[in-house]
């Protein structure tokens, strides 16, 4: 929406905006403005800053006060901005201002960089409210984790401080991002950035707990039909290349050259999988290999991922499947690490009647091999 007194001023800054595909309204004074703005709900506002009855800042400040107008970014334009002007338009809420006469490419520069400054605020805030939402999850979960053993109370220690610690950082870098009026568009798309991997380590922690309780309640349902294992394995592989790809670390594979028909639940087996290949690339050096390999055997198959990890201790082993183990290695990017995912595993394939076993050397890696029986090749769906 554009503000001024002046039909001419209309005209020009109409010209420009339309040429590039704008939609533009226009108000010809400050009580105009204010009810179309309240009723349209323009995405930016260019306000004349001198203007009879209400200049742009008395304008600008009473939008500013209202719920529905507040987040509009409202750019002054103006023959005359001295310091003292620059300060005041910046106090009752403008974003940026440009002086007359003024060049076309100018304006729009401003215009588009408020635009996107907007978008970006308008995805942090879809962000906070999905984290807002996992929060109420998890403390509900976390009530009842409470009234549990010492076990338990000891979980919700662990997974708490990692909620604390994540919520923090969120809550710093969307205020460093509200706050942040000098911030260069770049900076605010690193924040964003930033703020969304750490609502990716929240939900990957919240999903964790709800499947560590759904388990340990019994409420895991489980659909058994025949799937070609070859098929589920190089379905999954796909997503983790890139993941790989970031570390210099290359995914060898075997998937067999016939069908390998297992009577399983695909999406147990895809959180098995996910899992272990996930955890190889994370423990694994940079610039290393990690390994997939079906493997057939006298009664079914094998699944082996294989890493070059730092390998686990005897004292690792004693607790490689206890929830929230904290093991002796740590991911090689400083990737999260939630302390669940081996302990989601056994489960699922102890639920499944299927068989994991071990095998490491440490210093040298480690391989997680799951047995699977094999089913009839009639129950292959075409």
């Amino acid at each position: 929406m554009i503000v001024d007194d002046e039909d001419r001023n209309l005209q020009i800054l109409g010209s420009v905006l339309d040429r590039v595909g704008y939609e533009v309204m226009f108000a010809q004074n400050g009580k105009e403005a204010i009810q179309a703005a309240v009723q349209e709900l323009p995405d930016l506002i260019l306000l004349d800053v001198m203007m009879p009855d209400m200049n742009g800042f008395e304008v600008c400040k009473y939008l500013k006060s209202l719920p529905d107008t507040e987040q509009i970014p409202v750019i002054f334009v103006t023959a005359r901005m001295e310091a003292a002007d620059v300060v005041q338009g910046f106090s009752c809420g403008g974003c940026d201002y440009i002086t007359k006469p003024f060049e076309g490419e100018e304006l729009l520069v401003r215009v588009s960089t408020q635009l996107e400054l907007k978008k970006a605020q308008l995805r942090l805030a879809e962000k906070t409210s999905e984290l807002e939402e996992s929060l109420k999850t998890v403390t509900s979960k976390n009530l009842e984790l409470a009234s549990l053993n010492h076990e338990k109370n000891e979980i919700l220690g662990i997974a708490s401080h990692d909620l604390r610690r994540g919520i923090a950082s969120i809550i710093g870098l969307s205020q460093l991002v509200r706050d942040g009026k000098d911030l260069a568009l770049s900076e605010i798309f690193e924040m964003v950035g930033m703020i969304e991997e750490e609502g990716v380590k929240l939900n990957e922690l919240v999903t964790s707990l709800i499947d560590v309780h759904a388990i340990e309640q019994g409420h895991m349902s489980f659909y058994f039909q025949i799937l070609d294992l070859r098929d589920v394995m190089e379905n999954l592989l796909r997503p983790f290349m890139k993941t790989a790809a970031k570390k210099k670390i290359q995914i060898e594979y075997s998937l067999g050259d016939t069908p390998a028909p297992v009577n399983a639940d695909i999406q147990a087996l895809r959180q098995i999988f996910e899992n272990l290949i996930s955890n190889a690339i994370k423990f694994s050096p940079i610039g290393s290999v990690v390994g997939v390999f079906v493997r057939s055997t006298a009664k079914g198959y094998e699944v082996a991922i294989q890493d070059k990890g730092p390998g686990f201790s005897p004292e690792d082993l004693r607790k490689v499947y206890q929830k929230f183990a904290r093991l002796s290695a740590r991911p090689t990017a400083d990737e999260n690490s939630t302390g669940l995912g081996l302990s989601i595993v056994k489960s699922l394939v102890d639920y499944m009647h299927a068989d994991l076993r071990l095998e490491t050397e440490l210093g040298a890696g480690s391989t997680f091999v799951i047995s699977l029986a094999r089913a009839e090749l009639s129950g292959l769906e075409d």
